[in-house]
């Protein structure tokens, strides 16, 4: 799950700057939506995922759903500035809104992996950064 995670986090970035760019809405839209939609399944699979084998699955669980459903929002709040953006400089709200969520997933990111490092040494599994989740 969190290699798709980090797969549709490598759509966002372009689309963001294209959309600062007043580059192609569509296009940014269509990326930006298939960004939310692999999210939105990722938070599906992850709420039947037996977590019961690695320590404070729970935790993990309740961080990954929490960072992912910012993300859905951020993405969202960005699909609407794209919808939106009028390029004429004006600050745009859904863009600020869409920074907001991104910075609150950012923490939540930082909070994941503190829990996750010490787990994926223990049972050998991959380490991840920021990026990769």
């Amino acid at each position: 799950m969190l290699s798709r995670s980090a797969a549709a986090r490598k759509v966002i970035q372009p689309a963001l700057t294209d959309i600062a760019d007043c580059g192609s809405p569509t296009n940014d839209i269509t990326a930006l939506q298939s960004a939310i939609d692999t999210r939105q399944g990722l938070i599906a699979e992850l709420a039947t995922a037996d977590m019961q084998a690695l320590p404070d699955g729970e935790g993990l669980r309740s961080e990954l759903t929490a960072l992912w459903t910012d993300s859905v929002n951020a993405d969202s709040s960005y699909m609407q500035w794209a919808t939106s953006n009028t390029c004429d400089g004006s600050a745009d709200p859904n863009q600020a809104q869409g920074d907001a969520y991104s910075q609150q997933a950012t923490a939540e990111k930082v909070t994941f992996l503190a829990q996750w490092d010490p787990i994926a040494a223990q049972f050998g599994l991959h380490h991840r950064d920021q990026s990769q989740i």
